[in-house]
């Protein structure tokens, strides 16, 4: 018996980690020279926002394992975007702020909101990927979503 393709299911799925990460790819080699150049601002600050969403989604992926087993993985992937579209919101929002404290406020709520929003949207991918997928397929799953982040970082960057 041959076993159903993978292929149809997991595009959503892959595709909604390829955006959160598209995100976090472009702003990587931005923010840094904005925050430093822009702002006037040193190391230490260039550290805080370029880290925010790595720190912010190890304290939330428990909490977005937890949604997502309780209200399904396919709300966690949608409040996860939403928080990654809000972070967006919130770049654009700190550039608003003459005064630098407060843009450097708004910059590091929308890095920890993307940080968040991370950690729903690929908690939730993963646990939607190998229900439909079963556990005989789990690795495949993670493999879809592995090559779909670093896709994502890689085009990203240069964009």
């Amino acid at each position: 018996m041959e076993t159903p393709s993978l292929v149809r299911p997991l595009v959503p799925l892959t595709s909604a980690v390829a955006l959160v990460y598209l995100v976090i790819g472009v702003a990587l080699p931005v923010l840094p020279l904005h925050v430093k150049h822009e702002l006037g601002l040193g190391g230490l600050e260039v550290g805080l926002v370029a880290g925010a969403p790595f720190a912010v989604a190890i304290v939330t992926r428990a909490l977005a394992g937890r949604f997502a087993d309780r209200r399904g993985p396919a709300r966690g992937v949608a409040v996860g975007l939403v928080l990654t579209a809000l972070s967006g919101g919130l770049y654009l929002f700190s550039l608003a702020f003459d005064d630098v404290t407060l843009a450097l406020a708004a910059l590091l709520l929308g890095r920890g909101l993307l940080g968040a929003g991370e950690s729903f949207v690929m908690t939730g991918a993963l646990a939607r990927g190998v229900a439909l997928a079963g556990p005989l397929r789990t690795g495949q799953v993670m493999a879809w979503i592995g090559t779909a982040v670093y896709a994502a970082m890689g085009l990203g960057a240069p964009v």
